[in-house]
């Protein structure tokens, strides 16, 4: 992982998470993730692009990190198009101060969003009891709509990155021995690679049928907000679009794993009914086959990263994310 501009970065986010910038009384609030810092001020939001670089995304250049925001603008926009505004400039003004799309030089880059209910997304609503049945309708309803229209891609090269993830995936669970057992993670890996060898050709057929497209990429329940009543997903993939591409199961995986990794199994079963009722063929239905591999690959990077994540904490929150990752561990093997 590399790091840039940490004091540029931190000239941005006293400059936005200043009231003042926005013409507000009230506080900023800010949420941080490994790669973003987004500014909720008022009713908009203001998503601003880390400078870091890490084996899977390089945001390290002013030049990556705009080209990253506009793509976000992009890809969202089958899911969230109403919630996107577009890409403001952060300036540098004459004066030395900064400025929201001033005229002196362009210091930062951030995507501009209509702010929502942060405590509304589908991994908090979930886990204070059931989510209602038309929101699981809905949500089966917009994942069918966005993959319906979403642009196909060259199957070879992802059916050859899924094999990748199984060895990835691999490779991560065996350097935390203390929290994958040896014995399970090799069965497990195994049992990965024959069902892989063994799906290997459907895949393929897929992808001829044009099933392998770019997708959200990263359709789990904290990416999906209530918005006056209705599941609106947001945040896709945009760093990548080879991590984005796949199949359209490979897609659906993700909302079903994490439904039924947090309990949530009658919802899972509606969503995953509901989808196929909307868009399925039977062709479609044949790949249903690779679907607990899918299921399993999704689990299984949830866990790596849940595993990566402890590493860089300490005390309580660095205990809660083994446990993450121990029980993301369990839900691959059974997948």
């Amino acid at each position: 992982m590399f790091h840039a501009g940490d004091a540029r970065t931190a000239a941005v986010r006293a400059f936005l998470s200043d009231p003042a910038t926005h013409g507000l009384s009230e506080p900023v609030k800010v949420i941080e993730t490994h790669a973003a810092l987004v500014f909720l001020a008022g009713p908009t939001a203001y998503k601003v692009k880390k400078p870091v670089r890490f084996p899977f995304m390089d945001l390290s250049t002013l030049a990556r990190r705009e080209a990253a925001c506009r793509h976000e603008i992009e890809v969202n926009a089958a899911y969230s198009a109403a919630l996107y505004h577009g890409v403001t400039a952060i300036t540098r003004e004459p004066d030395g101060q900064l400025a929201l799309a001033g005229k002196g030089p362009v210091v930062e880059w951030a995507v501009v969003m209509d702010r929502f209910d942060e405590t509304a997304t589908l991994d908090r609503l979930a886990g204070a009891g059931p989510l209602p049945v038309p929101v699981i309708d809905a949500l089966g309803d917009a994942l069918s709509h966005a993959h319906a229209i979403a642009p196909v891609r060259e199957p070879l090269a992802w059916i050859a990155d899924l094999g990748c993830y199984i060895e990835q995936n691999d490779q991560a669970f065996r350097c935390e021995p203390g929290l994958f057992p040896p014995e399970e993670r090799t069965a497990l890996t195994q049992e990965a690679r024959a069902t892989f060898v063994r799906v290997r050709d459907l895949l393929a057929a897929r992808g001829r049928l044009g099933r392998i497209r770019l997708l959200h990429g990263d359709c789990h329940l904290g990416n999906v907000a209530l918005i006056d009543g209705r599941p609106v997903l947001f945040d896709a993939i945009e760093f990548d679009d080879a991590i984005a591409t796949g199949d359209l199961l490979y897609d659906l995986a993700f909302l079903v794993m994490d439904l039924w990794a947090r309990g949530r199994r009658a919802e899972a079963n509606r969503v995953f009914n509901r989808y196929l009722a909307d868009s399925a063929t039977s062709e479609d239905l044949k790949g249903l086959a690779a679907l607990p591999l899918f299921l399993h690959v999704r689990a299984a990077i949830r866990s790596k990263i849940a595993a990566a994540r402890a590493r860089a904490h300490s005390g309580a929150e660095a205990e809660a994310l083994r446990t993450e990752a121990r029980d993301g561990f369990r839900q691959a093997r059974r997948f």
